[in-house]
């Protein structure tokens, strides 16, 4: 029996969690010499289902889709993520935030969660962008905006 039985084998850690703040940081100052850079988190019900839109749509028209991966090209896949982001809302347990390159949003991610964890349930990015890791400048930003708060992988280890 001990023979069949193996311990599960740790999960790779993935790019976003081996980030350095240095990298980071740099990552950000290049990509503010491209334009004015913003955070925009999902304040009001209304600005998270219209940020949810936009994430989607940034997957889309990216390299998930040509792989045949985006949530949008599942229907079923789309109407769930649109009704668990908007149900989870209401009890303000869904946040979605986009880092804005001028009025082009470059890169977003919808977290779930409330308190100090929240997990990251998506993240995209803009394809022309993948250079300056938009996801990775986003991520840290929000770390910096509220220090308390741990952003988490699936797996459970800190972005």
């Amino acid at each position: 029996l001990s023979a069949t039985l193996q311990p599960a084998s740790r999960p790779a850690r993935s790019r976003l969690a081996m980030a350095s703040p240095n990298k980071a940081a740099a990552l950000s100052e290049a990509l503010a010499r491209q334009g004015k850079v913003t955070l925009l988190e999902s304040g009001s019900r209304i600005k998270l289902r219209d940020a949810v839109e936009i994430l989607l749509a940034m997957e889309a028209s990216g390299s998930r889709a040509r792989a045949g991966a985006a949530m949008l090209q599942d229907t079923r896949e789309a109407g769930f993520v649109r009704a668990m982001t908007r149900g989870l809302a209401r009890t303000r347990q869904c946040r979605v935030a986009l880092l804005m390159l001028g009025e082009r949003p470059i890169a977003g991610v919808i977290l779930l969660g409330r308190g100090e964890k929240r997990w990251l349930f998506a993240s995209v990015q803009d394809d022309a962008f993948a250079p300056f890791e938009p996801e990775l400048v986003l991520l840290a930003m929000l770390g910096q905006t509220a220090p308390a708060r741990a952003i988490l992988l699936p797996g459970g280890a800190p972005v």
